[in-house]
């Protein structure tokens, strides 16, 4: 935190603790069912999942399950910050009153103050709470009493107001471009799941329909009978290939902890955790030596364009790396996806998302404690083909809705 004297005159370091009161969340009894189920909004660090105002979340308390743990009720507009485990340093704002767990404080902001603007300064600190929190601690943790001392710049409440209204425009717009983002994809993966899983030109053609939606030259492109497969019924003409043979996949080599580096020159490498909402974020992103990384390391290099699918914990999420990212490095528990002969990465991107090569990887991966999958299992699953002529013409059609779903990234 800056000192006073390179602060604006009118500006001053105060303590998270004088913005008005601090509370700590808190669970309630698990043993008694009662306690949940019911309409109270119960937020944990899991449902912090990047939006500013939190409204929905993935559990709820009844109102004896919120009277239990009364001392943790938030209102509408407290700013809450996760303080425990390896994901802490998170921020957003309730959006309505609500419980929360242990693992997050939360700032119930006093008169002549802006929430916002505190949102948005606990919001770029994700860092420096890390780092606090892991010292001398085997959890990392940021108790109360230490994240109330935690200091903070403040400029008068009109400016408060002024930097938060700037801030607040520019996430408006980020949240516009994620909506819109969903309706590119779902409009999309609604066509590939019409011609590559269901169907439904080709089942049109042989029920003697005009297929729907299609002019006359797409639909000449599609036959208009099945054949059988070990795969079920599918298109006449089209083909069953081995994953491998459609498809170039690579997994990460495991890159060691006594590996990293500090220096910010460093190449950063991906792990799970950086995969998040089909885009990697990579604030956090560990990094290696540049030797290293174009020495040992030179295969497992990433391109623009590549898919990466995590490997292991949660199987089957998904991202596309793009230019901005680079270089970046393959890293354990992810594979890297590249279309082989004339699959597009339009095509790959929506058959890795489909419900039939998820629920592959789900029944085929391997572990008691932990599910994971890896290239023997990616070769034991098959896949259908259509004609090039099909694939080229669905990556006219969606390569541009792709395109604009990357600009808005």
């Amino acid at each position: 935190m800056a000192g006073e004297s390179q602060l604006p005159r009118d500006w001053t370091i105060q303590t998270i603790g004088n913005l008005g009161r601090v509370l700590t969340g808190k669970t309630p009894s698990t043993k008694n069912a009662d306690n949940f189920g019911g309409h109270i909004p119960f937020i944990t660090p899991s449902d912090m999942d990047g939006r500013r105002l939190i409204i929905h979340t993935a559990r709820h308390l009844t109102e004896q399950g919120a009277a239990s743990v009364s001392s943790a009720r938030i209102p509408r507009g407290a700013v809450m910050v996760s303080c425990i485990g390896s994901d802490m340093g998170k921020s957003a704002i309730a959006g309505c009153d609500a419980v929360t767990n242990q693992q997050i404080n939360s700032i119930i902001v006093g008169q002549g103050i802006s929430n916002l603007y505190i949102y948005y300064n606990m919001s770029t600190r994700k860092s420096e709470i890390q780092h606090i929190g892991s010292s001398g601690s085997a959890v990392p943790i940021l108790n109360k009493g230490h994240f109330s001392q935690l200091q903070i710049a403040l400029p008068p409440l009109k400016d408060q107001q002024a930097i938060a209204h700037i801030l607040g425009t520019l996430d408006d717009k980020i949240e516009l471009n994620r909506k819109m983002n969903d309706t590119l994809e779902a409009m999309a993966r609604a066509l590939f799941k019409s011609w590559f899983v269901d169907f439904d030109p080709v089942r049109a053609k042989a029920e003697g329909r005009k297929p729907p939606g299609l002019d006359a030259q797409t639909a000449a492109l599609f036959p208009g009978s099945f054949q059988d497969s070990p795969l079920g019924k599918f298109p006449k003409g089209w083909r069953v290939s081995p994953l491998s043979e459609a498809i170039d996949f690579l997994e990460g080599p495991g890159i060691r902890n006594w590996q990293y580096t500090n220096n910010d020159e460093g190449v950063r490498f991906i792990n799970i955790r950086c995969i998040k909402d089909h885009d990697l974020i990579l604030d956090t992103a560990n990094r290696v030596k540049e030797s290293e990384a174009w020495g040992n390391y030179k295969h497992f290099h990433l391109e623009q364009g590549d898919i990466v699918v995590s490997t292991s914990g949660t199987l089957g999420r998904f991202a596309f790396v793009r230019k901005e990212h680079l270089p970046l490095l393959l890293n354990t528990s992810v594979i890297r996806m590249r279309p082989k002969e004339n699959l597009s990465r339009d095509f790959l991107w929506h058959y890795i998302e489909s419900d039939s090569f998820q629920f592959e990887l789900i029944s085929r991966a391997s572990g008691s404690v932990q599910l994971n999958f890896g290239p023997m299992h990616l070769k034991q699953i098959s896949m259908v083909i259509p004609p090039k002529s099909i694939l080229d013409k669905y990556t006219e059609l969606t390569g541009c809705l792709h395109q604009k779903y990357l600009l808005n990234m």
